[in-house]
């Protein structure tokens, strides 16, 4: 039953997606954040409760995506309450960006250094079978293909091992453009590779985001009605300062009136999501109890973002304005 009402909430919203489309042309003169936030939110709405109804779901997903939804939620509260909010949302994904890209080349760098480690182990392994084979061969005089056999199968089994070590290592980068692991290129090709491919692209990439912040910042800067809201003095460092919001969650929620439903959402799903007790021996009939309550309430908060979203871009009163 609430699968059917969740599916026709879906068709409600992709008519309501269609109505915001309509009304583009106003609103790319008229506040295109507002536009654009609204149009992202419906569509990741609607993508999200798809994935609620479908039948391979599990109750860990279906917490993950009730938390989101509910968090959605918060925000709609905020674009509604807070003027400024919808530039803080808006616009803090080209700082998120370029962070994101700097903590990539930082993890890309440190795993090259994992690579360059097992090089060495690599060299130090293949050094031993050469000084060993040395030593026998100058030991027995003509050294024994059995003799060779047996070393080499030393070398081989301690290899296996490094290579097993490697395996465990959390490594993310060491694949080439074509899949290769460091299996296949060898410890020290790899931190090649992945010095003068993965790090030249991501550091080329990080360039062109901070060009594109670099840009964003300049528009902010000249937009009147975007520097009423904020200190930014005309400084340009000062913007994202400004921007992020750094407020928790749960301080979010008790600004929108919904701590209560963080409080139950979030003490709840924690038993799910998290790697507990309760996680691992929760039965099947708790489960199917537990996807319905938490079908139930992404239909609930999602009837809600809803008409916050049409609060949010004032519809009614565009439909007066475009029709005058």
């Amino acid at each position: 039953m609430m699968t059917q009402s969740i599916n026709l909430l879906i068709n409600e919203e992709k008519a309501l997606l269609e109505n915001i489309s309509d009304m583009q042309s106003f609103f790319q003169n008229n506040g295109f954040e507002k536009f654009e936030l609204s149009t992202e939110i419906v569509n990741k709405l609607i993508n999200l409760q798809g994935r609620i109804v479908s039948s391979d779901i599990s109750l860990l997903e279906a917490y993950a995506l009730l938390r989101y939804i509910l968090e959605t939620l918060i925000q709609t509260e905020l674009l509604i309450k807070e003027e400024k909010y919808t530039f803080q949302v808006y616009y803090s994904i080209y700082d998120t960006q370029v962070k994101k890209c700097e903590k990539a080349i930082e993890r890309i760098k440190y795993e090259i250094d994992i690579m360059k480690n097992f090089h060495n182990k690599d060299n130090e392994i293949t050094k031993e079978y050469m000084n060993e084979f040395i030593k026998k061969n100058n030991e027995m005089g003509v050294i024994t293909d059995e003799v060779i056999k047996q070393i080499t199968r030393n070398k081989d089994d301690k290899l296996k091992i490094l290579d097993k070590q490697a395996d465990i290592e959390f490594t993310i980068f060491t694949n080439d453009d074509n899949g290769h692991d460091y299996k296949f290129n060898g410890y020290g090709f790899t931190a090649h590779l992945m010095s003068k491919q993965t790090l030249v692209k991501y550091e080329k990439q990080l360039k062109q985001l901070k060009k594109t912040r670099e840009e964003i910042i300049q528009h902010i800067l000249s937009n009147e009605i975007i520097c009423q809201h904020f200190d930014f003095r005309n400084q340009p460092t000062k913007v994202f300062k400004e921007l992020i919001n750094a407020k928790s969650w749960k301080a979010k929620a008790e600004e929108t009136n919904l701590q209560r439903e963080y409080d139950f959402v979030y003490d709840l799903s924690s038993s799910v999501v998290h790697s507990v007790s309760y996680s691992y021996f929760t039965d099947n009939e708790i489960e199917k109890k537990e996807f319905s309550m938490v079908k139930n309430l992404v239909y609930k908060y999602s009837i809600k973002i809803v008409q916050n979203i049409k609060i949010y871009l004032d519809l009614d009163k565009v439909k007066i304005i475009k029709l005058v």
